[in-house]
């Protein structure tokens, strides 16, 4: 998220700021008798002001989804936190090979690797989720990326890296969780 604000949002901010800032200058050079030209100043400072707040209106939608995200992985590795009563080891953000891991549970049930869809509810109506045995609706839409697909191949990576590393064949059961 910070990246998002820092190289989207941050930089559009400044470049639109430092239009307006320009056309002010101009309309103050006009208004002391310096020859301005403020009228094409303004037009470029609207546009470029107008393009900027749009790509921000957009990135702060993106921010929105990643925060939204972030809280769902947080309100799920709370809970997640509670099986440690139970005899079970919990790890949260395992880093893979160009992506990562919401949550692993590692108990004497089995190893089960967590990933946390979070979608904002509808504004009317259930926020309906649904499952045939391979693809997931929501809102009786597929999303962008199939999260059982992801799932399923981040628990073979993982069972693989568990295999290399211990020597052991162990079966790592996806398991696809929507909070809320």
């Amino acid at each position: 998220m910070d990246k998002l604000v820092n190289e989207k949002v941050l930089s559009d901010y400044f470049i639109a700021m430092f239009m307006v800032l320009l056309a002010g200058l101009e309309w103050f050079r006009w208004y002391t008798d310096m020859r301005p030209q403020p009228v094409i100043y303004t037009v470029v400072a609207i546009i470029v002001a107008g393009v900027a707040f749009n790509r921000i209106r957009r990135n702060f939608k993106r921010f929105r989804a990643l925060k939204l995200g972030q809280e769902g992985e947080a309100a799920v590795g709370q809970f997640l936190e509670s099986l440690r009563n139970r005899g079970a080891s919990v790890l949260h953000d395992f880093p893979g090979e160009g992506f990562n891991v919401d949550h692993i549970v590692i108990h004497e049930s089995g190893v089960y690797l967590i990933e946390t869809k979070t979608f904002s509810k509808p504004d009317r109506g259930e926020p309906l989720i649904t499952f045939d045995g391979e693809r997931v609706l929501v809102l009786g839409r597929e999303p962008d990326r199939n999260p059982v697909i992801q799932a399923r191949a981040s628990a073979r990576w993982l069972s693989e890296l568990i295999q290399e590393l211990t020597g052991k064949r162990v079966a790592v059961r996806p398991v696809v969780v929507f909070p809320g």
